[in-house]
């Protein structure tokens, strides 16, 4: 038979090699925009558990001293009536104390702490929600 001479492609082989080169680049366009969601994402996620984890600590660490404050100064108001009064005022001045109940001060720093910490649980949990949110934007990926 009759050899075929090598020729230009067909039209169709053009637009199917054409075809081929475009989504070759598609796909490439498309792994680099995963990678760099990835990026952001984890960028992201260290962003809000980093301060929900130093957020936490120092809650505790303000707890603690608040209350090693607290025993601190109570302790040394003790060293200065047992100082001036015998043990029997003291005994009575304490009972009269807890009969008084809470003093305004110690209202008002109760207040303010509980205040506080539900301003943290707040922003807590508004971070977490992100954190939901990313993990969702992620999973669509």
């Amino acid at each position: 038979g009759r050899q075929r001479l090598p020729t230009a492609p067909s039209a169709r082989s053009d637009s199917v090699a054409a075809l081929a080169a475009r989504v070759e680049r598609q796909q490439e366009d498309l792994k680099q925009l995963a990678r760099h969601v990835n990026a952001e994402f984890t960028m992201a996620r260290k962003a809000v558990l980093t301060p929900m984890w130093k957020e936490r600590a120092l809650q505790d660490i303000a707890q603690g001293e608040l209350r090693s404050v607290c025993a601190e100064e109570v302790t040394k108001g003790f060293r200065k009536l047992a100082a001036v009064f015998e043990e029997q005022k003291v005994e009575a001045a304490m009972q009269r104390l807890s009969e008084a109940g809470p003093m305004p001060w110690e209202t008002k720093v109760r207040e303010d702490f509980a205040a506080a910490m539900d301003r943290l649980d707040s922003r807590c949990e508004e971070l977490r929600l992100r954190a939901d949110e990313g993990d969702a934007a992620r999973a669509m990926l």
